[in-house]
């Protein structure tokens, strides 16, 4: 990013990773919008954010703001029906009935509106109900959404056992030089 910096671009990221066993999502965010987190057990929606932001060193700057910046991951455990929207900044940036900008407060106060109980449905009627608004909110800027669930699927004792395995195997198969085609 040292590259981007000089040239005065930058970009936002979020990593996310969960590990199934323990149901441990886990995000390193550079600049991106704050999830959302839907909890099932109390039907509340709220914004996965660090909890610690004055760690020395750690923000969530863009990627290329500045040539040293340093991320930290969080984690939250994640449990049955529990649901996670990833977005871009589109929709924090659309615009309200009165030309503000909607913000997460209002992104919030718009999925608390919809059915979570349909998660195949909230993405397209989140879209919907932000061109209902202003029919040219989702015009200037690529919009990106994605929502995610847990799945019951427990892993088995011996696929637990054999990952670190096959983390190995796929390492050596990098190593290996490619065949060659004559």
């Amino acid at each position: 990013y040292t590259a981007m910096t000089e040239i005065g671009c930058f970009a936002t990221a979020l990593v996310a990773t969960y590990f199934g066993p323990t149901r441990t999502l886990t995000l390193c965010n550079a600049g991106h919008p704050a999830p959302l987190l839907y909890r099932a057990n109390n039907n509340t929606w709220s914004l996965i954010e660090r909890q610690n932001n004055d760690d020395a060193g750690h923000t969530e700057l863009p990627l290329g703001v500045t040539e040293a910046t340093g991320y930290q991951a969080y984690s939250t455990r994640l449990q049955r029906g529990d649901l996670v929207l990833c977005y871009t900044d589109s929709l924090i940036e659309a615009r309200q009935a009165n030309g503000q900008m909607l913000g997460t407060q209002g992104l919030l106060q718009l999925i608390r509106e919809i059915d979570p109980k349909r998660p195949g449905e909230l993405i397209p009627a989140l879209l919907t109900r932000l061109e209902q608004i202003d029919p040219t909110n989702l015009d200037h800027d690529d919009v990106t959404a994605l929502l995610f669930t847990t799945n019951e699927q427990r892993i088995g004792l011996r696929d637990n056992l054999m990952a670190p395995i096959r983390v190995i195997r796929g390492w050596l198969e990098r190593l290996r030089p490619a065949a060659q085609v004559v």
